[in-house]
């Protein structure tokens, strides 16, 4: 039983490690350090980023809770054939993105994550997500939107900034993504949207639906009902 790397890099040939033993706590950080050490010429000093059923796995995750219930499966498949087969041995599979360079800083950081209690304080906001494989410059960008979005000032006191940085992650986490009637969380917006812009641009709306980027399936829909209303007052008024 093994875990088999897939590197975002065709070059880069796959690893194969072993299971962490059951019971022993594997941090993701250790992982890493694993595959830059086999791996030092294409590895040593970028940024690596484990992800597994789609999901980017922060530098903290423990690999065993992981791999447990996958490994279990395994077993139970693996009791319930005949006699004398012994079925395929377990691979659990890992993709592997590699980005870019790391500075001395990242890779110390990297290197003590996991390695015991720190006195550093806990990260605030959007730097949460440095754990999850963002770089400075990803939290950058992502932080001057947030700003501009919500009208921050550029000269607001950072903890302040920090703070609702914290709130937006951990309301936008628990928002439920339904309305009291079941209905998705938007939907009346999107065909209150589509509604009006084919009711009042008529025919000429049929030019937007040809970019698909601009409005979403839903309001699409609904701009086609909006064009529909428009004809139906057309001919009510002609003929009536």
């Amino acid at each position: 039983m093994s875990l088999a790397i897939r590197f975002s890099k065709t070059s880069i040939p796959d690893l194969r490690i072993p299971l962490p033993a059951p019971g022993t706590s594997t941090p993701v950080s250790a992982l890493k350090r694993q595959i830059r050490k086999a791996r030092p010429a294409d590895t040593s000093r970028r940024r690596l980023r484990l992800i597994h059923a789609g999901r980017v796995l922060p530098d903290t995750t423990d690999l065993s809770p992981l791999v447990r219930p996958i490994v279990d499966q395994h077993s139970s498949v693996t009791a319930s054939l005949p006699v004398g087969e012994d079925g395929e041995p377990l691979t659990i599979w890992l993709h592997c993105s590699v980005g870019d360079q790391l500075t001395d800083e990242e890779l110390s950081r990297e290197s003590d994550t996991g390695q015991g209690p720190s006195t550093i304080p806990q990260p605030l906001g959007f730097d949460r997500l440095r754990s999850a494989g963002f770089s400075d410059q990803d939290i950058a960008q992502l932080r001057t939107q947030f700003n501009r979005l919500h009208g921050v000032a550029a000269g607001t006191d950072s903890d302040a900034a920090r703070q609702l940085e914290e709130r937006w992650i951990d309301e936008g986490a628990s928002a439920p993504d339904t309305l009291p009637d079941g209905s998705p969380v938007g939907v009346y917006e999107d065909l209150l949207l589509g509604t009006v812009v084919g009711f009042f641009l008529g025919l000429l709306a049929l030019f937007f639906l040809r970019e698909g980027s601009i409005f979403t399936k839903r309001q699409q829909m609904a701009i086609i009902a909006g064009i529909i209303i428009n004809v139906s007052f057309a001919i009510l008024r002609v003929y009536y």
